[in-house]
C-alpha cells in the first residue's frame, strides 16, 4: 500500500504538534499523576501513528500489528507505573 505525501505530512505534523505538547506540559503546574497521564497518552498516540503510517502496519497481518501495539502499552503502562509510584 502506497501513502501519500500529503497524509505523510499530516502524520509528520500531528507527531511533531505531540511532541510539543507533552514537552509544554512540563511547565505546567499539575498534579504529578495527571501530568504523567497525559504524556504517555501523547506517547500512545505517537506510537499508534508511527505503526500505522510510517511502519505500514495498518495493512499488515493482525498479530505483527498486535504485537506492536501490546509492546507499546506494555511500556507505557511500566512507565507510568515506576513515574506514579
Amino acid at each position: 500500500m502506497q501513502i501519500s505525501g500529503k497524509h505523510l505530512a499530516g502524520t509528520w505534523v500531528l507527531l511533531i504538534a505531540l511532541t510539543l505538547t507533552s514537552a509544554g506540559l512540563g511547565s505546567i503546574d499539575m498534579p504529578r499523576g495527571l501530568l504523567v497521564f497525559l504524556v504517555l497518552l501523547t506517547v500512545l498516540i505517537k506510537n499508534q501513528q508511527i505503526i500505522d503510517v510510517f511502519m505500514e502496519l495498518k495493512s499488515a497481518p493482525p498479530l505483527w500489528r498486535g504485537l506492536m501495539q501490546a509492546f507499546t502499552l506494555f511500556i507505557v503502562v511500566v512507565v507510568g507505573i515506576t513515574l506514579i509510584i
